[in-house]
């Protein structure tokens, strides 16, 4: 879409604070200067950071890498028309800032390795992403682990894996809130169904999700979080912060970069006032 059209777009609000809250996570835990980066053992401090991005869709986050302090980012998913365009946009924006290779591949069922080269590997990733995507792996248990063995195997001892998924314990608690009564729920921005109650199982718990101006009744998978914790500790990942994004907004909007960003990137008009409806508001939880 162009800006135009995204200002009219009746999830305008919405989109611009999840990428608020992808810019506050991105600064929090992977900026070259961060106390995370900073404290990695043994890393060069003076290098930038290398970035293993998987489901990085059309590219939107390259922009924010970049004010990351990145030297080198590898991006994937699984959409080839989503590559095309993200390459289009390195290309238009970020090509002299630093270097990037963007492949089309299935992350959640192929090895990354398949597809770089050793030398590429050669240097470990100081940070791996996954926004907004993660729980589609949650498919199948074979696609979970396969999504933390490319995350996992090549991320520096100490490196921070970051990542976005529909809130578990929300989406749990409406669904025993209807009693088995009904099975979808929403407002005019959103809509979650479930096709089934029961059982729950821990892999494939599928609800579909659409979201007004952007997705279309797509499937859709439960991460419950404690066992996904105790899955990644088996590839060797720790838990150091995990938040809801309404917090993240309470928690962080008064830091003063923060705050400039949620004028600059208009969650925000001049007055404070926030660009989201309440209805976009609950579509964020």
């Amino acid at each position: 879409q162009g800006k135009d059209e995204r200002v009219v777009s009746p999830i305008f609000g919405l989109r611009k604070f999840n990428n608020w809250i992808k810019s506050v996570i991105i600064g929090k835990f992977a900026h070259k200067d961060s106390y995370t980066i900073q404290n990695i053992p043994n890393r060069p401090i003076t290098r930038g950071v290398k970035v293993l991005e998987l489901g990085c869709g059309k590219g939107g986050d390259l922009a924010k890498w970049q004010k990351a302090g990145v030297e080198e980012l590898y991006g994937f998913d699984i959409a080839a028309v989503s590559i095309d365009q993200a390459r289009q946009r390195y290309q238009e924006t970020s090509r002299q800032k630093y270097f990037a290779k963007l492949t089309a591949l299935d992350c959640f069922s192929v090895d990354i390795t398949t597809v770089l080269q050793p030398q590429e590997l050669e240097r470990p990733f100081d940070v791996v992403s996954l926004q907004f995507c993660m729980h589609y792996a949650f498919e199948t248990e074979e696609k979970a682990r396969t999504m933390l063995r490319n995350v996992s195997t090549h991320l520096i001892k100490g490196g921070v894996f970051i990542g976005t998924i529909p809130n578990p314990d929300l989406l749990i608690a409406r669904l025993d809130k209807m009693r088995g009564e009904r099975n979808v729920w929403g407002n005019p921005v959103y809509e979650i169904t479930f096709p089934s109650l029961q059982p729950r199982p821990l892999y494939g718990f599928k609800y579909l999700f659409y979201l007004k101006d952007a997705v279309e009744r797509v499937p859709e998978y439960i991460v419950f979080w404690e066992p996904f914790v105790q899955l990644a500790a088996e590839y060797g990942l720790k838990l150091i912060y995990r938040e809801e994004f309404h917090q993240i907004f309470e928690q962080e909007r008064y830091e003063a970069h923060n705050r400039l960003l949620l004028n600059r990137m208009e969650v925000t008009n001049s007055a404070g006032q926030c660009s989201m409806s309440d209805d976009q508001w609950d579509a964020a939880g």
